[in-house]
């Protein structure tokens, strides 16, 4: 039986090496904590469907730590495939596992993963973690040729967030996908108790140059 020290070492061989006939090695990995991290990263480097298949069976079957880092593997692979068994663990007990699932389904940026994070019924505690998660899907919009879709989501997370770095990146991306619908906003931010989201707001309206915007700030 292999010790933890040569479980580490194939790992991070397998890192640079792996291959499709790599998968299950690594993924019987995924629940020892000890090699685990190095397993998730070489099976990242495979490019190849079955590893998505095979961290997808990996989530049942880890605890903790590794579920979260299971997870987040699944949403740096944008797997599709995965948004409803991601769903399902949103609402889970484990603070750290729901709010993997639902950042997760934000680096996904899917239409499947937009739809499961607007239905959520998030609590106030997870409600910051939801819309940086709505963020990430907006600018897979702006990605994927969909700037007024995205321009629609980034004014609706600004009015309907007090974080003010939710406020401060969704204004940034109105402004860059609707300019004229965001003005709006530029005055609402200007206008804020927050030093730091008036400070942003007043930075991006010099960036921009735009007349209208500028003359927000002597308003």
């Amino acid at each position: 039986q292999a010790t933890a020290d040569g479980k580490m070492w194939a790992s991070s061989q397998l890192r640079t090496a792996g291959s499709k006939q790599s998968v299950g090695a690594l993924a019987s990995l995924l629940g020892d904590k000890g090699v685990a991290p190095v397993a998730r990263l070489a099976l990242l480097s495979i490019p190849d469907a079955s590893v998505d298949d095979a961290l997808r069976a990996a989530v049942s079957k880890v605890e903790g730590a590794q579920k979260v880092g299971v997870i987040q593997a699944i949403g740096i692979r944008r797997d599709g495939a995965a948004c409803r068994l991601l769903e399902s663990l949103t609402n889970d007990k484990d603070t750290a596992i729901a709010e993997a699932a639902i950042a997760a389904l934000g680096t996904i940026g899917s239409k499947d993963a937009f739809q499961v994070l607007m239905a959520m019924k998030a609590p106030d505690a997870r409600k910051t973690c939801r819309a940086n998660a709505l963020l990430k899907c907006a600018d897979a919009m702006v990605e994927n040729g969909q700037p007024e879709p995205a321009a629609v989501l980034y004014k609706a997370l600004f009015n309907d967030n007090d974080a003010v770095s939710v406020k401060a990146y969704a204004l940034r991306g109105a402004l860059a996908t609707d300019q004229k619908s965001a003005t709006s906003l530029v005055e609402s931010a200007l206008k804020s108790d927050s030093t730091k989201l008036r400070t942003i707001a007043a930075a991006s309206v010099v960036e921009k140059g735009d007349e209208l915007l500028v003359r927000l700030l002597f308003s």
